[in-house]
């Protein structure tokens, strides 16, 4: 908390100081305006919030996450609902509304719902596509007066040159305008006939870059030669170990990992199948995360913090492999290790239920644990990773 609170909140306030769970006031003349902070998912999140009195009662208006609304905006919300309120208006039915402000209503309620993982791409995607394609084009509309015009005004520019994320983008919208056919605002989904009207697109797939099997406990022991971040290496480690997703190594807390009996637990909400996830932990994987305790001390939330605390960030897990010019994304390491399974004559089901695919075989009811701990096992064993050519002297 600053020493010296300004009268009126600014952004600087609000991103620098506000770093506890709490509420702060927009001062006097601030139609009832306030900022609150509370944790989700052990992250701070900010909210503009509006105390207001609707025929008598007291009502807290909720506008909006920081920084997904502005300050600026918000004020002007907020004035807007005192004089609708002050013209015997309800501001909660917003019949004045338009489409950035149902849009970002939606994406609210979506990450409320417990649908998109916390912390993953899903709302910052839906938020920056949504913000630079469609807002300037139709942001500002009311919803009954947007048509396929407008549709295919924001997609037609990209939909060869960045066909995905067009096709992306057009799901998003419809999404945001049957949410406003639900309220009544508008009778129709323009979205899904601009859709219809375009042309296709062939686009070639692209698999993600990874090192061949065979070399990549070398590249990996390369890494961790280097003087790279200790902490990071050790979380690009144990992804490469493990197979799990980077953004379910990230997002481990030290609760979720059993050294004695050599067991993690990713919960459902962490991983992408959203089915409870047991990992077996080889003697190197156990070496790395006793390594990481002592380097991190106890008592630290995340099992792989970023430099500056809190959760790591995917660029820190890619950092190590850039650094030494190895072309390969992190979430490669999971095609290798998959390959290697084929080469091994590994069963398909067990491999399969090491990486925790979406989609699996629906009569197979068992994790098929036990053949995951030799799978593991093998596969540290054919990485060879430790000791690690920094750390000769440490044994698991």
């Amino acid at each position: 908390m600053a020493k010296h609170r300004p009268k009126r909140l600014t952004v600087l306030y609000i991103r620098k100081h506000i770093k506890e769970p709490g509420r702060h006031t927009d001062g006097p003349a601030s139609n009832g305006l306030s900022v609150l902070a509370k944790l989700r998912y052990g992250q701070l999140v900010i909210f503009f919030e509006q105390a207001v009195r609707i025929r008598g009662k007291a009502t807290m208006l909720r506008l909006g996450e920081f920084p997904y609304i502005t300050l600026r905006e918000a004020r002007g919300v907020a004035a807007a609902n005192i004089r609708a309120i002050r013209e015997g208006r309800d501001p909660r039915k917003r019949w004045d509304t338009n489409f950035r402000e149902l849009a970002m209503e939606y994406i609210e309620l979506v990450a409320l719902g417990g649908t998109w993982s916390p912390g993953g791409r899903s709302r910052p995607t839906w938020t920056n596509t949504l913000t630079t394609y469609a807002f300037p084009v139709i942001g500002l509309m009311h919803p009954r007066d947007i048509d396929s015009a407008h549709i295919m005004e924001i997609l037609l520019p990209i939909w060869i040159k960045k066909h995905k994320t067009a096709r992306d983008l057009a799901g998003r919208i419809s999404k945001v305008l049957k949410y406003a056919k639900a309220w009544g605002y508008c009778d129709s989904d323009p979205a899904q006939i601009a859709l219809e009207g375009l042309f296709p697109v062939h686009i070639q797939t692209k698999h993600r870059k990874c090192v061949d099997h065979e070399f990549l406990g070398e590249a990996m022991r390369i890494v961790a030669a280097s003087d790279g971040d200790p902490i990071a290496v050790n979380a690009l480690l144990v992804v490469t170990l493990t197979g799990v997703r980077s953004i379910e190594a990230r997002r481990a807390t030290w609760d979720q990992i059993d050294l004695d009996n050599r067991v993690w637990h990713i919960p459902a909400a962490n991983i992408k199948n959203k089915r409870d996830h047991f990992v077996p932990l080889s003697e190197a994987v156990i070496a790395l995360l006793k390594d990481t305790l002592e380097r991190t001390g106890p008592g630290t939330q995340w099992v792989f913090p970023a430099p500056k605390g809190g959760m790591m960030h995917s660029d820190n897990l890619k950092k190590p492999l850039r650094d030494n010019g190895i072309d390969a994304d992190v979430h490669g390491s999971r095609s290798s290790l998959r390959t290697w399974a084929i080469l091994e004559d590994i069963d398909d089901n067990a491999a399969e239920a090491v990486l925790a695919h979406k989609e699996r075989n629906v009569y197979v009811r068992t994790t098929l644990f036990k053949a995951r701990i030799t799978i593991m096992n093998d596969w540290a064993d054919h990485l060879n990773l430790w000791p690690l050519p920094s750390r000769e002297n440490t044994t698991p």
